[in-house]
């Protein structure tokens, strides 16, 4: 990865978000106060068209260096990632339904994989692509519940894959996507000046999703292919709780509500700084095992260890701020 394409992606996004607050101000492209949500006067939502463009813009800066198998595969990335963004704008300026999201992000993984998938197309490994990226794209969509979270946790996880990536092809577009959410951070740190909105929330689960697929296909062992998995547990920790938890409080799988981990350990006491602060230490914390099967290039059985490990930690936490229950109860 160039240093110049690298560092054009962070001052782009710092220097035109600016831009984006102000057009989206006059365009009312606005979040509103509501009871589910931190903030309580109108901001600015859209910043996500910027992380997106810009990694889109260094994507094509790197793609003439590839060819190939490889070049299919930075296509499809590309694609799905455009799609992607477009369905998250849509949902930015219309509110598009819990459906057509859902279509909407079925169809930016598929492009991805049908496009980057060597032929011939297993039916069973596709259903599995694509169930494992629409998860994460919701996960990273629920964990973007408080100024400069969602972006804290993909600049980390993007960073710490392309470490763990050994130089394989996933190293340049996860160093863009880090470098893209790090430009953005100023303005969406509390106070935020404008969220990142579906159009980032979307596309950040998307990439970290896709890579994790690209990764997968060309490492060299089970520690490799599944260290970056590790990045992603706090978001994919939330959305398994919230799922749980509305089934046993017999509520819509849809509904928006204030009980996610980060809203609890508010609840407990913390500032919404610190808040953000804690939870970027703890997925720091929890992507530790992921750093060291990376580079011992442990098996199967190192790593369903340190999965569990992963997991009795979480559950630990859980069970400290009964995430479980809704928070009038606890």
């Amino acid at each position: 990865m160039s240093p110049l394409i690298l560092s054009a992606v962070v001052l782009g996004v710092f220097l035109t978000t600016p831009f984006v607050i102000t057009l989206s101000k006059r365009l009312l492209v606005l979040d509103q106060p509501a009871t589910h949500k931190i903030h309580s006067a109108p901001t600015p939502r859209g910043g996500g068209l910027t992380i997106a463009l810009f990694w889109l813009l260094g994507m094509a800066a790197v793609f003439p260096t590839v060819s190939g198998q490889e070049g299919r595969i930075l296509i499809g990335l590309m694609a799905g990632a455009a799609i992607i963004v477009t369905v998250g704008l849509l949902d930015d300026f219309m509110e598009l339904t819990p459906v057509r999201k859902l279509f909407g992000q079925i169809l930016a993984a598929a492009v991805f994989w049908l496009w980057a998938s060597p032929p011939p197309v297993e039916p069973l490994s596709t259903l599995v692509v694509l169930g494992w990226i629409v998860l994460v794209i919701n996960a990273f969509n629920l964990v973007d519940g408080l100024d400069g979270l969602a972006a804290g946790l993909a600049a980390g996880a993007a960073a710490l894959s392309a470490f763990t990536s050994g130089g394989s092809l996933m190293q340049g577009p996860a160093l863009l996507l880090a470098g893209a959410c790090l430009g953005f951070l100023p303005y969406n740190w509390r106070p935020a000046k404008i969220f990142m909105g579906d159009s980032g929330s979307l596309f950040l689960g998307f990439s970290l999703a896709a890579l994790t697929v690209i990764n997968f296909g060309e490492a060299g062992s089970v520690g490799q292919a599944t260290a970056p998995i590790f990045f992603l547990a706090l978001p994919l920790y939330d959305t398994f709780l919230t799922v749980v938890r509305r089934l046993i409080n017999q509520e819509s799988l849809t509904t928006a509500d204030t009980d996610h981990f980060y809203n609890r350990l508010m609840h407990h006491g913390l500032s919404h700084q610190k808040t953000v602060v804690v939870t970027l230490l703890l997925a720091a914390m929890l992507s530790v095992p992921g750093l060291v099967l990376s580079k011992t290039g442990a098996g199967t059985i190192n790593v369903g260890l340190a999965a569990i490990a992963v997991v009795l930690l979480l559950t630990a936490f859980a069970r400290h701020y009964r995430l479980l229950v809704k928070e009038h109860s606890s």
